[in-house]
């Protein structure tokens, strides 16, 4: 028997198996695969050498010749890069194809540089490409990453790996290089116009009605609100629209933060014809039918507190004689006494009213020498894009015509205080707006910063104008800081200006990763804030709802908290709608328990789910977290408070999705797959993205 070492390891070979010429050419395939990395570094044009900043710079931000990016990870320590060198680099059409489609730049992961690593990535990408390569477990490295930009935000468009085939690959790459080319495309801003028009009339898709059972407590609970009319009631529709609904949810955490409270909502009702109600289901509520019936305390949409006002508005069906009204949540945050002449919500106000409290809402707009003669794209890219000296972006939007502009340019840009910050620490580029080259300013927006940015200014009354719109770059996104506006004193400009400096400046700074580890953690584990308790009342037919959903141990309830959590909501709906697109139906959650010592809910609720305490009650089915169809399985895991002898239970609900059979060796779900199984009542998530805590419910 003679030894033999393969990569430093000692192997025991028969002398009747492996001649001389086979243990030379074992060595000869040694030396090869230590020298694949190095190699490879030196053969592939595309290879950008410089730092992941640069990298970006050169490909997605290249005006001249933008490209995918490849973020190419691995080991060189590890068998598998060599695997994957032969695979997929050493590969003559795959290697051609990157090194004319692509920018490629290369980390070698170590356990020593991976902090290093994400904090690059978040700084200069964002934290969702982060978050990827942090839930990916290192036992699938390398991977090739291919990044694209996409409306003003980079994204990840696919991942490739060593179990796939040349073919696979070769595909993906394709894929993604299309992707990329898409950002090219005009879109299309035919919706668009000069009015006041919010984003959902033209991008809202068609909302789905469920009739509500007239044995059920969700109907009795609505036609209680209906303010005694329930004798009349002909039928009662559910409308479901996430994305209305994700909208909505951003809106009113935005309204939330600047209030500083989250009592900003109202239910009220409006009262339309009778197909006109399901006309606003399909497209939203429609600017261009504002001052229909008159516009007494502003140009916007009106709803009632009062059923029986709303009922004057809503137009009977001739055939039938019924009526129709909607129901809604409307974000009514600070309001003030409206008149016919407002065309949107003055300053810092979010709707305008009447004594009676009719409620009209809008739009909510954001409150928001180095001026610039080249294109829009080029001062993006001198700007927000610059590696050598990055600046804000002011976006100078004015009508020459128009008197308002000549008294803003004397209050702005002949102040020597303010011309001279601007000149040190922006890019100003202007565009003198008309009717005729509307569309044109709407299309550039769309496609060099995105279409939130274009919908903004497509949102904006033209009567306000001019505007100076601060874009800053954002963890990889271009979002809008601040918008200046001509009523504003010389004082409030100049400290919006420094306000969005010092914003634009804190990209630079080093995000805190110290939350990110080597394990398959979800970035929502330290961004979600802590979850609102609010007590239920036992009277109630929600109280009810939820105890007959915890079946027979309804008796033991000692109390029931609904969680409320706008950011993990909102998140949550995210994920549930990309989950059901990839499915092609809506059937993704389920209503599940989580059992936990009594302490720890809380915590649940103030931090999310922990992945640190993966595998304290074991990972039978997978090493995430646990739920179950039955309450008293949960049961098992809820430790009782020592004091009181009561349980806590999460009643949640969780997007299994695409489940699988589970066992202890997965770390992750296997590819598109959602949750892991054990049984019929036992289900296990990866993520805080796949689970909404919605009752918080005490017990002995």
């Amino acid at each position: 028997m003679d030894c033999i070492e393969i990569k430093n390891t000692p192997v025991i070979t028969d002398t009747n198996i492996f001649s001389f010429d086979d243990d030379c050419k074992i060595s000869e395939q040694e030396q090869f695969c230590d020298n694949l990395p190095c190699e490879y570094t030196t053969n592939l044009t595309s290879l950008c050498q410089d730092s992941f900043d640069q990298a970006l710079t050169n490909s997605l931000f290249n005006s001249i010749d933008p490209r995918p990016l490849a973020l190419y990870i691995y080991n060189e320590q590890s068998p598998a890069t060599d695997i994957f060198n032969e695979l997929v680099l050493y590969s003559d059409s795959i290697n051609t194809y990157l090194s004319k489609q692509f920018i490629l730049w290369k980390w070698n992961l170590t356990k020593e540089n991976y902090q290093e690593f994400l904090t690059i990535v978040t700084t200069h990408a964002g934290e969702e490409v982060a978050a990827v390569i942090d839930s990916s477990p290192t036992e699938i490295y390398p991977l090739l990453i291919c990044l694209g930009f996409d409306r003003g935000q980079i994204k990840v468009e696919s991942i490739i790996q060593e179990i796939m085939s040349e073919s696979e690959i070769f595909a993906i790459l394709i894929q993604a290089r299309d992707a990329f080319d898409a950002r090219f495309d005009l879109p299309d801003t035919s919706g668009l116009s000069l009015r006041n028009i919010s984003t959902e009339n033209w991008s809202i898709p068609k909302s789905t009605l469920i009739q509500v059972s007239k044995e059920s407590d969700e109907f009795r609970r609505v036609g209680a609100d209906f303010d005694g009319g329930i004798s009349s009631i002909v039928r009662i529709d559910r409308i479901e629209n996430t994305i209305w609904l994700i909208q909505y949810l951003n809106q009113k955490q935005m309204i939330d933060a600047r209030l500083g409270h989250n009592d900003t909502e109202k239910l009220l009702f409006h009262g339309c014809p009778y197909a006109a109600a399901e006309q606003i289901l399909q497209q939203a509520f429609d600017h261009d039918r504002i001052g229909r019936n008159g516009t007494y305390f502003g140009h916007g949409f009106y709803f009632s507190t009062n059923r029986q006002i709303s009922d004057r508005y809503a137009v009977a069906n001739r055939s039938t004689g019924e009526k129709r009204i909607l129901m809604c949540r409307v974000l009514i945050g600070r309001s003030c006494e409206g008149n016919s002449t407002m065309r949107t919500c003055p300053s810092n106000y979010d709707s305008t009213r009447e004594p009676s409290l009719h409620h009209l809402t809008d739009q909510f707009t954001l409150a928001s020498s180095s001026n610039y003669q080249s294109s829009f794209e080029q001062a993006l890219i001198d700007s927000l894009y610059n590696s050598t000296n990055p600046r804000p972006l002011a976006l100078y939007i004015y009508d020459e015509q128009s008197s308002a502009t000549d008294i803003f340019n004397e209050l702005v840009f002949n102040s020597d205080s303010i011309n001279t910050y601007l000149s040190e620490q922006f890019i100003l580029w202007k565009w003198n707006l008309t009717e005729e080259n509307y569309q044109e300013l709407l299309t550039i927006v769309t496609k060099h910063a995105n279409k939130q940015i274009a919908e903004i200014i497509d949102s904006t009354s033209t009567e306000i104008y001019p505007l100076i719109i601060c874009l800053i770059f954002d963890h990889g996104q271009i979002k809008i800081e601040n918008v200046i506006q001509g009523i504003m004193s010389d004082s409030e400009i100049f400290a919006l200006l420094i306000q969005t400096r010092d914003a634009f400046g804190a990209r630079f700074d080093l995000p805190n990763t110290n939350g990110l580890n080597l394990r398959n953690i979800s970035t929502e584990n330290w961004s979600i804030p802590k979850s609102t308790l609010i007590q239920v009342s036992k009277e109630s037919n929600e109280f009810q709802r939820v105890a007959a959903d915890f079946h027979d141990g309804a008796s033991s309830i000692v109390r029931i908290d609904r969680i409320e959590n706008s950011t993990w909501l909102i998140q949550y709906l995210n994920q549930k709608q990309m989950i059901d697109a990839r499915l092609g139906h809506d059937h993704t959650e389920k209503l599940l328990f989580h059992g936990c010592p009594y302490a720890a809910a809380k915590k649940i609720l103030q931090q999310a789910f922990d992945h640190n305490r993966i595998g304290t009650h074991g990972s039978y089915c997978g090493h995430g977290f646990y739920f179950s169809t039955n309450w008293h399985v949960s049961d098992g895991y809820a430790k009782p408070n020592p004091s009181t002898g009561e349980k806590r239970i999460l009643m949640c609900r969780v997007l299994v999705g695409r489940s699988c059979e589970g066992n202890s060796t997965m770390k992750t779900c296997p590819l598109n797959y959602d949750s892991t199984t054990g049984g019929l009542d036992t289900y296990v998530v990866y993520s805080n993205r796949h689970v909404l805590p919605e009752y918080l419910i005490t017990y002995k």
